[in-house]
């Protein structure tokens, strides 16, 4: 009878093993058979001479604001004013959306950053706005982030500008006003001062 019993024991132990081995091979195979978003974003169009990208992960938004830049850009000679409109407004759209960013160092709007100043400020926005940011690489994250969905430039004026050892006697300072797809607490309104790098401007100071 104890015979009995300590096998039909053991038949449990062993099916219950089986079972719990097979829990552990299909997460593991489940989880080896998912690939990360990082792979899946991909540049679908580009600004050849100033070094624009556009990627997949970008918003509608976004993309309009980029072929509009395009267009500007492509130009025999180039509106100044259009495009620090259109550069401030598309990196505003991409610092503040964080919904399609992939984890807390996937800064937006870093292709329109100074270079000199460019690894500070991804540093600095890794620590503050983007701080929060809970990591998406298998779009699985169930976080609430806010999507730009309009900006708007209410202000555009030259001025002097000095940085390190540079001066730009007609930098631009730009007040945009930020439209977000849900009220969740984010700036809507920010200040940029876009200065001169050869034909090219980019992004020195955000307030």
């Amino acid at each position: 009878m104890k015979d009995k019993k300590r096998l039909i024991i053991l038949i449990i132990v062993i099916v219950l093993t089986l079972i719990v081995c097979g829990i552990i091979v299909f997460d593991y195979i489940k989880d080896d058979n998912k690939k990360p978003n990082t792979a899946e974003v991909q540049i679908t169009n580009n600004i050849k001479d100033y070094g624009y990208v556009l990627r997949d992960t970008d918003t509608e938004y976004y993309k309009e604001l980029f072929d509009k830049l395009k267009v500007a850009l492509d130009k025999d000679e180039v509106d100044e004013e259009l495009y620090a409109t259109l550069l401030s407004q598309l990196f505003v759209t991409d610092f503040y959306t964080l919904s399609n960013k992939l984890s807390n160092s996937d800064i937006g709007g870093l292709d329109f950053v100074l270079s000199t100043v460019k690894d500070n400020f991804a540093a600095k926005a890794k620590d503050t706005m983007y701080k929060s940011v809970k990591t998406n690489l298998y779009g699985d994250r169930e976080q609430e982030l806010p999507t730009v969905t309009k900006v708007s430039v209410d202000n555009i004026i030259t001025n002097n500008y000095s940085y390190g050892d540079n001066k730009d006697t007609k930098a631009y300072s730009v007040k945009c006003s930020v439209t977000y797809d849900k009220e969740l607490g984010y700036p809507t309104t920010v200040k940029l001062t876009l200065v001169h790098t050869d034909n090219k401007l980019e992004v020195a100071k955000v307030n």
